[in-house]
């Protein structure tokens, strides 16, 4: 399929191509066809971009709410198609919406299976989702489809551990009606009263909209950016909305991307659908981040070399809790973590009584931390840990408050220098603690929050105690709530 792309001069983000059109029928074929179909020019295929995936699983018929439609109580399903065999545990989700000007389509259309197994080929999760339909062409039957798509938003992200889905990488995408939903839920206000945009479980990272448009007036600052595909002989959704929709996005600052066909009309327009697929996976490899995720694995395993299974692992740069990634070890105790971004995270093994030994290190502890530093689109393996006890260091004391009495359920941090290391320990009724599994070394200890040595009520602080740890037990390590000094009167 000859095209030509040009980019206009005034700098709009706005690329025009001229498509030479092909049978529809062939196109679906292209779509639906199995894994080889390279969609960028590129030496090594890249997930997300590329059709690594032979086979996809489809999950027909799930429930995702219920809603009043013409009288009538309704079910709304939607359908998930994953790439088979995947064992990523933190990936990418596009919901696609079906077009049929708001009063016909189906979730199971070809087209819409078409897109949704390609998308899974990629290696997205893909969900095709089903939602009520008007009796006309007006703003009811869109917003019910609005509602529709936002409520199967906030439950795919309820569940994003069942699916296995990243959900600070959720895609709204649609063609026609399903790109004006997909744009409305990027950019129409969805937040209950004091509820701020990251709060809200209908949130979207990014929108992409085939012969759709957005109301320009509701772009904000801040907001999610979009890719548009319009035809400039679209008379049923007119290619002059498309601009607007993009240059509103631009005076806020918000990206949109528009490519342009020349002379495709609100139907041929899906002709092209092979080069807008390509075009969208490009633009969402980029937007996401996903070149640069990266992941970890490993194994956990007792002393003896025996598998532990069930484990739970974590993972989180440090200040960034909002990113925590976590796996399950599976019977033979190995694990992957997935959707890490590039840099240090602290990786935490944890399994009912067992105390996690990293490596080589011969340093065990419940609630300790390693830091390993993750570099950009690689995966670091051989981050394993065995269980053990008593093959380092550990300390102890007491942390009591301005009245001398033991303070309970207070967290107490020990940092290694240079962040090596990170274990946490709770005090319990009496005031006291316990932290083991430390490596030799100089540590900070204190009660930490999120913002660093914080107080403990209005008037009383605990600033961090320096203690060096060798192989025993280091006690009498206490912590003692200092009253803060009254600021002189001005």
């Amino acid at each position: 399929m000859a095209r030509a792309r040009v980019t206009t001069a005034d700098g709009s983000g706005r690329r025009r191509r001229t498509a030479v059109l092909v049978a529809a029928v062939a196109v679906i074929v292209s779509l639906v066809a199995g894994p080889g179909n390279s969609l960028a020019a590129a030496d090594v295929p890249q997930r997300y971009v590329d059709e690594l995936f032979a086979d996809v699983t489809v999950t027909s018929d799930v429930l995702y709410g219920q809603a009043m439609n013409h009288g009538e109580l309704v079910d709304l399903r939607l359908d998930v198609y994953e790439p088979a065999g995947d064992v990523a545990t933190q990936r990418p989700l596009i919901v696609w919406i079906h077009g049929g000007g708001f009063v016909s389509g189906n979730k199971a259309d070809p087209i819409e299976v078409a897109v949704a197994s390609r998308l899974a080929r990629q290696g997205y999760v893909a969900v095709s989702i089903g939602y009520r339909l008007g009796s006309a062409i007006d703003e009811v039957a869109a917003m019910r489809a609005y509602s529709d798509a936002g409520d199967a938003i906030a439950f795919l992200r309820g569940s994003a551990e069942q699916w296995r889905i990243d959900p600070s990488r959720i895609v709204a995408a649609g063609a026609s009606a399903g790109g004006i939903t997909a744009l409305n839920l990027a950019y129409l206000p969805n937040r209950s009263a004091g509820e701020g945009l990251d709060d809200d479980p209908r949130r979207v990272s990014a929108a992409v909209s085939v012969a759709g448009m957005a109301v320009p007036s509701s772009i904000e600052a801040g907001e999610p950016p979009s890719y548009l595909a319009h035809g400039t002989a679209d008379t049923f959704v007119q290619f002059s909305s498309a601009v607007d929709t993009c240059d509103a996005a631009h005076a806020v600052g918000v990206e949109c991307v528009l490519d342009v066909y020349e002379g495709a009309t609100h139907v041929s327009i899906f002709l092209s659908a092979e080069q807008i697929a390509d075009d969208v996976s490009v633009w969402l490899y980029g937007t996401l981040g996903l070149e640069d995720m990266t992941s970890i694995s490993g194994r956990f395993t007792t002393d003896d070399g025996t598998p532990v299974a069930g484990a739970t692992v974590r993972a989180v740069p440090p200040g960034h809790p909002g990113r925590l990634r976590t796996a399950v070890t599976g019977a033979d105790g190995r694990f992957r973590i997935d959707g890490l971004t590039p840099g240090p995270h602290a990786v935490q093994f944890e399994s009912g009584p067992w105390m996690a030994c990293r490596g080589d290190s011969g340093s065990c502890g419940r609630g300790r931390y390693d830091v390993v530093d993750v570099a950009a689109a690689d995966e670091v393996a051989g981050v394993d840990a065995i269980v053990g006890a008593g093959r380092s260091g550990s300390l102890d004391g007491t942390v009591t408050g301005l009245d001398g009495e033991p303070v309970a359920e207070v967290a107490v941090w020990a940092i290694g220098a240079g962040f090596s290391s990170v274990h946490v320990a709770h005090t319990g009724s009496d005031g006291q603690f316990t932290l083991g599994g430390l490596p030799e070394g100089s540590y900070a200890v204190a009660v930490l929050g999120d913002s660093g040595w914080v107080c403990h009520g209005p008037t009383a602080c605990a600033p961090p105690t320096f203690v060096e740890v060798g192989d025993g037990a280091v006690s009498g390590v206490d912590i003692g709530l200092v009253a803060i000094p009254s600021p002189p009167n001005s």
